[in-house]
């Protein structure tokens, strides 16, 4: 047991790295290594809190970057949705969803390679939108971080402000899914070692984060939303191929 509270470490500390870099993928990342080994039930809502903390330490590490009205905006929605999603996490099909999720994904990212200059339509109702889509994806399969990049990339934001202002929509996500899940009974998925693993992976979450900050202020601006759109490219491709 050791051992497999030491690889979900491992993978926790590599998705937070990169996560803190691209504002999205922690999800993604540990899904694809940790559905080899344990249920996919379990990894959903193993990975809630840690996801939840990961959000946190962006919060914390830029906390006057914050653009608070794209957070309420998107977020509060979102927080609908997220309830809605993880409301039927138990019998939903979440196949068909997330290919079509990985096809919008992939266009967008190609799009961004094309066309540089290219801008989702920067409104509110935007927001409103992009906001549910995120959510509801984060209730039923853990995964909404790439849509809420696309989303929040027209708006071209200074990185430090995209990764707070992610980090604290995720909060808001998070905290009614992590909810949802306790009033349905989904944490009885995760047995006495995974429950008193989630301590270390938080910690080790924070770690990754430290780590990706360092990383993030040697990326010019300017390349920081190509790198932003080549992760929404790979996930969009995982979504479609693998579900």
């Amino acid at each position: 047991m050791i051992k497999f509270i030491g690889l979900i470490s491992l993978v926790t500390l590599v998705a937070s790295l990169v996560t803190f870099i691209t504002g999205f993928g922690l999800s993604t990342i540990m899904t694809t290594v940790l559905v080899f080994f344990i249920p996919l039930n379990v990894i959903i809502v193993l990975i809630a809190p840690i996801h939840w903390a990961h959000s946190l330490w962006r919060v914390v590490l830029y906390p006057t970057f914050i653009n608070w009205r794209i957070t309420l905006i998107f977020g509060l929605p979102a927080m609908l949705a997220s309830y809605l999603g993880a409301s039927l996490v138990h019998n939903a099909s979440q196949g068909l969803f997330s290919n079509l999720v990985g096809i919008l994904l992939i266009c967008y990212s190609i799009v961004l390679w094309v066309k540089p200059s290219f801008r989702l339509n920067a409104s509110n109702s935007m927001l409103v939108v992009m906001g549910f889509l995120t959510g509801f994806s984060a209730g039923i399969f853990g995964i909404r971080g790439a849509i809420r990049a696309s989303a929040l990339s027209a708006y071209d934001m200074k990185k430090e402000s995209y990764i707070a202002t992610t980090g604290m929509i995720s909060i808001f996500v998070d905290t009614i899914r992590m909810f949802t899940y306790w009033l349905s009974g989904a944490l009885e998925f995760l047995d006495v070692s995974l429950r008193i693993g989630i301590l270390v992976f938080i910690l080790v979450s924070f770690l990754g984060a430290l780590a990706g900050r360092t990383i993030i202020n040697h990326i010019p601006q300017y390349m920081f939303r190509v790198v932003v759109s080549v992760f929404i490219f790979l996930v969009g491709i995982k979504l479609l191929i693998w579900g």
